[in-house]
This record gives C-alpha cells, structure tokens and sequence, in this order.
C-alpha cells in the first residue's frame, strides 16, 4: 500500500478535453478591508482580526477557499502575530479561511505545540498536502526533544498524518467523477462520517458507481471528502456541514442544543421529539467505563463523555431533519455510517426507523465481515466488507449477520449454502477460542461433577456469558427477563436446591486484548458472589464449546454465535435476548416466563433439538462466511478487531485499477444502498 502518490486520472472528466482553460482570478478584499485587517493584525486585535476577515470572507463561497487569495495575511505581520488569528479563526469554525490563510504563512520558527495546532486546522481546513508536509516536518528529527515532542504526541501526528494523506488520496480519486443533476438524479447519500476517517475510506470505491448511477453523494465532515455538487442547494449545503468534532455545524458554535432532550438516567430515558435513545448512549458510555452499566450520576467521567455525546446527537437529529426538505422530491435517500449502535451515528439510525423511514430516508451501515470468528482473531486487518440497510431490515443487528433478506436471496443464487454440517464447518466451530491447554483443574473437576450428576439421574446444563461491554444492539432486553445481569442471576437461583449442575463459562473474550483491548468488568463480578454447590464457574481456558457439546443437556445462553455451534453440534440452546431468535432464526428454544426457567432447571420439562436446527444452523454459519455478506475488499487499511492497526491507508495500486477494470464486489457494495427502495 501507498499512502499518497500522483494525482489518479478520471476516465469521465467532468472537463472536456481540448481547448484552453480560463484559470480562476484570485478574489481579495476590498482595499479598506485589508488595511483594517493589517492593521488589527499588526496591533495584536486578534478578536477584531477574526472579525474582519469572516465579515471579508462571507462573500467568497469558494470552498476550500484559494490560498493565493488570502496570501496578503500572512505578507500582513510576522508569523507570530498571523498564525494565532488564523488558529482563532479555526476554532471559531471557519476551518477552510484558517487553513487558505496558515497555507501561505511560515510556521518552521514556531514552537512544536503550536505547529501541531497549526496541522490539525490545515487538516480539515482541506489543505491536505500542507498539513502532511507540517507534520512530515514535526516527524523528521531523529532525536526530537522529548520535552517539547513526547513519544504520545508522536504517535497521535503520525495518525494525523495518515489521515491527511488519506483525504488528499481521496479528493484527487474523486475530484472530476461528475455528478448527477437535474433529470439524472435519482437519490442521494449522504455519509455520515464524523470521526470516522474509515468510513471515508470505504466509501471512496463506491463514489463512482452510485454517481454513475445517478446517485448524488456528500460526506458531511469539513475537510474530508469533497465530491462534485450535483447543483441542488439542499443536499450541497449537507456536504461539510457538520464540525470535525460533531458537536456543532460549521461556522455555528452551539451555546446550547437545538432539540428538546428529556433525560432521565436511572429510568433509562434519554429522549427527543418523543424518541427514546437511551440504549445507544449507554452502549458507547458503558464501552468507555468498561463497565456493564454507565452511570452519569455516580461518575463525573461519564457525566462529561454524555454531554459531548447529547451535542454530537444533537447536531446529526438537525442534520437529519434538514434532510426533510430534500425528501419532498420524492428521492430515496440514504445515510451511510459505521457503528450504528453507539450513540451519535445510532440516534440516526433510530430516527430513520422512526422518522425517517416514511420519507424514503434509510441508514446503510457498513461494517467488517464477522472476520474475527473465523479466523480466531488472528487476522487483526480486514479483508471484506458488509454492507446492508437497517431501516428495511429492523431486525438485522448488524450487517455482518447477514439476516433473513440476504439468506434468501443468496440461496437463489447460490443453493449450495444450504446442506448438512460437513468438515469444513466443523474445523471452524472447533478451533481453540479459549486457549485450553493440556490440563486444567477447573475442567477435570467439571468432567467429575458431572460424572456424578448423571449418575444420580440429574442433568448438566451450562450457561455462556458475555463480554460485559459488548451489546452491538439497538435495546439489549430478554424474552423474560430485563436485561442479562438479571437473567444470568435468576438460571442460578433457578438451579439452586435441584438435583442437576449448572456450569457457567465466561466468555473468552474477556481476556483477549483483540477485543477489549484493556480490562472490562468480568462475568464473576456480575453474578451473585456465593454460589449455590450444584453450580460452577468454570476458568476461561478450561473448555471451548465444543468440549462442552458432548457434555451438556442443555445450553443457555443470552445471544451469540455459540448458538449455532451448539444447534451444530446437536445441543439444544435457550436463548435469553430477543436479538438471539433474530439473528440466528434457526429454531432455538424460546421460554416465555420464568416459571419455564424454572421448570426446565429443576428437570420438571425437558428440552430437545427441533428437526432440521442443525442444517438450519449450518446454513446460517457459511452464510455469514460467504461473499454474500462478508464482501472481499481491500481498498483500505482497516482494523479486524478492536486492536488498531495505524492510520487508515489507501491502497493506490487497487484504487487504481478500477478506473481500468470494474470490480464486481465493489458493485455488489454500491447495489446494497437502493436495494429497497
């Protein structure tokens, strides 16, 4: 992979070739105008500088504004006195004046921290090259001084720097792909990128066919993505709306939030307009306090992380009720993110299955494959790419389940999908996920116990945990119970007093750094602290589910692949969360009441496989393996797992060849945006 390279030539130049091209006359300020500003400049009035260059800069709608056009500035004082009001400008929002202004100023003499500054307003002023070269500059010393340029500010540049070279990647790929207008528009998407540089990345592949197709598209970060307008002031005006933090519009610093929000914490409310977003402002707070609850009221940490998230919500619900207006053409409309299960990019997501659906206006995620399950987390980049529409496809968690829709239509086109476990399948459930070695105590002690229980008439069931932070669902609630803390509890109290054993394993991503990076809240902590003595908790490396199929009677478990392993290997499974049945409809045991609960654990009902489960399982497990939903795509550096793997990074040889040689997976990624509409 390349990381930057010569500009990518278009096949389709929005200019024709042949003739001269009349090259834009730089536009400047009004004499008056540049002597007031000079001299404010000169005088050290930074906030009256500021002033006067936004009031000169408002009649210039060209974006990003040309450098050539604010030389003067930087000719106006020395750098000392120029670049702190142009970093005041960037704060202020006006990203792209500050970056065409910093662009012709000298910044080598000045200190590290504020030729970091100086990067960062450059970067999403959209003067990507300036920015790499500042930073390439900062990055250069072989023996910087670590007082004034620590290893952490090295590492943080050296992404800053990925990402700009990404975006001047991008924009050259981009720049004369023409886009549609008048008669030839048939929608629009809009992505939602906002601190997603991956996002930018996976989309650029597909900017060519949806616009080829007559699909307007717009990112609606400033200085990231900037493609041809398609001349409709209402879906223009979107792309670089929103700040680079995404808790305001460009140019419009909020003092307070624009929605009426009713939040009551400890209800679970977290509300706007009548919709509840709760669950995704949890989920992203929980994540952050490696906890399986978040608390804004017990932890000031988490109070301050929900404000910046209330604002960054906030501000992509006015995004999307600008979209409103755009939806009276009668166009579909698509708005493509990443993690539509945290708070901001989720709140969208439930405001189209609420809102937005009625207008022709749906959320497209994009995601990874479910590459970490079958390869065991040993690939720690991704190769594929799943694509799908939530908001006609409600009961789809993620996309790389790949749900009911996209299991029908690819067995019409691909019928082989659907046949009996073979060896192949069987060689993936049976990989070694919990790092069990030869011998482990907690295991052998199990075999005994349950030696024991069977020989006195009992059964042996055993219950899967969880990663407590992990949820990926729009509202994590059972069948029967509230949520999983209390169904983990009541299987135990439920067991307790019987004549049969209850096993419960931890999840083995607990321990692995691929996927919590750092330490969580662990199931023991969650569950009752003495347990009754038909129960064990088992250690994390003394079975793999596998071991445990030929062991066990029955499997609970709240929600997870394990379901289809168990159905695989001819376990019945009881399922706790509602998602379970939706995610994996296969023909799992669903118990309506905890009376059920009851009776199952104390063996007064018992539980068998439904007929045909394990085909079913089967199909569903190679499914999400297959091309169908796991999409090979190597366009971008990207992460697997939750381990980071660098700046994202474009691979210029791949991007290349599209504008040679269309790729069929690249269309079967484009054709996923308007599938229903």
């Amino acid at each position: 992979m390349a990381p930057h390279g010569p500009e990518i030539s278009s096949g389709k130049s929005a200019r024709r070739r042949g003739g001269s091209v009349k090259k834009p006359r730089p536009r400047t300020a009004s004499p008056g105008e540049i002597d007031a500003i000079r001299s404010a400049i000169v005088d050290g009035r930074q906030k009256a500088a500021v002033r006067l260059l936004r009031r000169a800069s408002r009649r210039r709608r060209k974006w990003p504004p040309m450098p050539e056009s604010w030389l003067w500035v930087g000719e106006s004082a020395p750098p000392e006195k120029v670049i702190p009001v142009a970093l005041r400008l960037s704060k202020r929002g006006h990203y792209g004046l500050a970056a065409a202004i910093l662009s012709g100023t000298n910044y080598r003499e000045a200190p590290v921290k504020v030729r970091r500054s100086i990067a960062r307003a450059l970067d999403i002023g959209g003067q990507h090259a300036v920015a790499a070269s500042v930073l390439n500059d900062l990055l250069a010393p072989l023996e910087p001084d670590p007082h004034a340029y620590s290893e952490r500010m090295r590492i943080k540049d050296t992404q800053t720097l990925g990402v700009s070279e990404m975006h001047l990647v991008a924009n050259s790929f981009v720049k004369n792909i023409e886009a549609p207008t008048g008669a030839d528009l048939k929608g629009f998407v809009l992505v939602y990128n906002v601190l997603n540089p991956v996002l930018t990345g996976l989309m650029l592949p597909l900017v060519r066919p949806l616009m080829e197709e007559g699909y307007g598209l717009a990112a609606v970060t400033a200085g990231t993505l900037r493609t041809q307008h398609c001349k409709l002031p209402d879906f223009d005006s979107l792309q670089g709306c929103v700040a680079p933090d995404g808790e305001s519009l460009v140019s419009r610093r909020r003092e307070k939030t624009s929605q009426q929000w009713t939040v009551d914490w400890t209800a679970g409310i977290v509300e706007a307009a009548g919709i509840n977003y709760f669950p995704y402002f949890h989920e992203r707070l929980s994540q952050k306090a490696r906890r399986y609850r978040a608390d804004i009221h017990s932890d000031p940490e988490t109070a301050h992380r929900f404000g910046v998230l209330q604002r960054r919500a906030d501000v992509a619900l006015t995004v999307c009720e600008r979209l409103l207006g755009l939806a009276k053409l009668n166009k579909p409309i698509r708005i493509a993110m990443m993690d539509s299960h945290f708070a901001p990019q989720g709140v969208i997501r439930e405001w189209c299955s609420q809102v937005g659906y009625r207008h022709g206006i749906h959320v497209v995620a994009l995601g990874v494959g479910y590459e970490n399950y079958f390869s065991n987390l040993t690939s720690l980049e991704a190769s594929t790419l799943a694509v799908e529409d939530l908001t006609a496809q409600p009961e789809l968690r993620q996309p790389f389940l790949g749900g009911s829709h996209r299991l029908v239509a690819s067995l019409s086109e691909d019928p082989g999908l659907d046949r009996d476990p073979d060896d192949q399948l069987m060689a993936l459930i049976c990989q070694n996920r919990s790092s069990v070695g030869k011998y482990s105590r907690s295991r052998e002690h199990a075999f005994s116990k349950a030696s024991e229980v069977r020989a006195d008439g009992g059964q042996v069931f055993v219950a899967l945990g969880k990663v407590s932070i992990d949820f990926a669902a729009p509202g994590d609630r059972g069948f029967v119970h509230d949520d999983f803390v209390s169904w983990i509890n009541h299987l135990i109290e439920a067991v307790s007093g019987s004549d049969n054993l209850l096993l419960i394993k931890p999840h083995p991503h607990e321990l692995r750094r691929e996927i919590v990076v750092r330490g969580v809240q662990l199931l023991r902590e969650l569950v009752v602290p003495d347990l009754p003595q038909n129960v064990l908790f088992l250690d994390h490396d003394s079975f793999n589910t596998h071991d445990l199929a030929a062991l066990v009677d029955v499997a609970f478990l709240w929600n997870g692949t394990a379901a289809l392993e168990f159905s695989i290997l001819g376990v019945p499974v009881i399922p706790g969360s509602i998602w379970a049945d939706r995610d994996y409809p296969v023909g799992l045991q669903i118990l309506e009441a905890r009376e059920e609960y009851e009776e199952v654990l104390q063996g007064k009902r018992d539980i068998r496989l439904s007929e045909g489960v394990e085909r079913r399982a089967a199909t569903l497990l190679r499914l999400m393996r297959s091309e169908h939903v796991a999409i090979p795509y190597r366009y971008i550096r990207r992460a697997a797992t939750n381990l980071k793997v660098g700046a994202p990074m474009i691979d210029l040889d791949r991007l290349s060849q599209l504008e040679k040689l269309s790729d069929p997976f690249v269309e079967r990624a484009s054709s996923r945006f308007f599938e229903f509409s």
